[in-house]
């Protein structure tokens, strides 16, 4: 059995979000396939404004394959904490470096700091909507 992630966008912003989760966790977009490289069904026909927009992709954090896709706009997703992933940090300076860039254009829930169940936490949601948890365990 293997656990995986999906995280999905509205309004075709799948790609600058692999881009953005790339840069932050030293990682790359593998992976890619649009809608228009999928066959043509006639049940599921896909809008000419769509085949450009990313139906699947992959970013390497911290070991797993984290998934993304645009959805389609007939079925939209609901962006919020319905998803939130957490990384294990072994170090201080990789949570604050991380922190400084996923909360650009972002909202703090809460800045780096002890707790009692970490040496150090952090939690904030990024500019496209996901909340993450990072921590040393």
């Amino acid at each position: 059995m293997t656990f995986e992630i999906f995280l999905n966008f509205n309004d075709g912003k799948c790609r600058a979000a692999t881009e953005f989760y790339a840069a932050v966790f030293k990682s790359s977009v593998e992976n890619i396939t649009l809608f228009s490289d999928a066959p043509d069904n006639p049940a599921y026909p896909i809008e000419e404004s769509e085949r450009g927009r990313i139906m699947y992709a992959t970013v390497k954090i911290a070991d797993k394959n984290i998934m993304f896709m645009d959805m389609a706009s007939s079925y939209p997703v609901v962006m919020g904490n319905n998803i939130m992933p957490a990384i294990n940090v072994s170090d201080h300076a990789e949570i604050d470096r991380l922190f400084r860039e996923l909360r650009d254009g972002g909202a703090v829930i809460m800045a780096p700091q002890k707790t009692f169940f970490s040496d150090y936490y952090t939690m904030l949601t990024d500019k496209f909507g996901i909340t993450w948890q990072i921590f040393v365990p």
